[in-house]
């Protein structure tokens, strides 16, 4: 008779703007209280408190798979601690949250996942570079990988000094759904061109090919529509990626685009998937069609 093997565990690290969040409670950085059912009442999708909290549905529920399959880890039970990066609740984070207070997460937060939880073996979150950089050099030195999605400084791609850091899940991504080509639209802002150019340069190192690239300004035209429809054409990509545009207001130009172009023919009934970070703010209504 077969004899089961124990089940070995490990501890992954959840961190990100959790201050957002309502009815979290903190012990130092840890997260000891956390409401693990969604409510449109007390989680704004459009704010921060829905960016914490959906981002940590997404990475738990990748967790809760990998731990249901024995195909994957097998003989390994994946834990879940969560680290907030700007300290206890703070109900005006939701709205006015950039990063505040500074410090916080290199200070204490590291400080908890190494010296106080050392079962903590990886880090995964959404913070923005400002405070995803420090963490990321602290955990570097001791050698604790850490995962950023939304961290998009041109400044964290030094591996000399980031060399457990990994910026851009994307690519890796993109690759496991076999994706091989992608056409992508970016604003035409110096840092948000940076961050394109290193987009390109991670898919690049996945084999995947970038087989156009639309700039268009902050103030979306009907010549820079057409014109950007006009570079989309000429290939054959079937995935586009709409890449940083400006701050809160990419959440709604992001859409704009998207949906102008839509109206020229990109969307999924022509076999176009659109790809974009964060949830776009609604341009048009969606029940109306296209």
């Amino acid at each position: 008779m077969a004899v089961a093997l124990q089940k070995t565990n490990v501890t992954i690290g959840l961190v990100g703007p959790y201050c957002a969040v309502p009815f979290v409670s903190t012990s130092a950085s840890l997260v000891t209280r956390y409401p693990k059912t969604f409510s449109r009442d007390t989680i704004d999708v459009f704010g921060w408190s829905g960016w914490a909290f959906l981002n940590d549905a997404v990475i738990s529920m990748a967790i809760s798979d990998i731990n249901s399959r024995p195909d994957i880890l097998p003989n390994l039970q994946v834990n879940i601690k969560r680290f907030s990066s700007c300290g206890p609740y703070n109900p005006t984070a939701n709205l006015k949250y950039n990063g505040q207070p500074i410090g916080f997460a290199s200070a204490i937060m590291t400080n908890d996942i190494i010296n106080v939880h050392k079962d903590v073996i990886a880090v995964v979150g959404n913070d923005i570079s400002s405070v995803a950089i420090p963490t990321a050099q602290i955990l570097s030195n001791n050698q604790i990988p850490y995962c950023s999605l939304y961290a998009g400084s041109p400044a964290l791609s030094d591996k000399r000094i980031f060399n457990y850091f990994w910026p851009d899940a994307v690519p890796v991504f993109l690759k496991s759904l076999g994706v091989k080509q992608v056409a992508i639209v970016v604003q035409k802002y110096s840092s948000f061109l940076l961050t394109s150019q290193q987009f390109i340069r991670n898919v690049q190192k996945e084999e995947i090919r970038i087989v156009a690239s639309a700039h268009i300004a902050t103030i979306i035209t009907n010549e820079q529509i057409e014109y950007a429809a006009t570079v989309m054409k000429r290939v054959s990509a079937r995935l586009i990626k709409v890449h940083k545009l400006k701050s809160n207001y990419f959440l709604r130009i992001c859409s704009e685009a998207m949906y102008k172009l839509g109206k020229l023919g990109f969307k999924g009934s022509s076999g176009i998937v659109w790809f974009a970070q964060n949830a776009p703010n609604p341009f048009y209504d969606p029940l109306k069609g296209i």
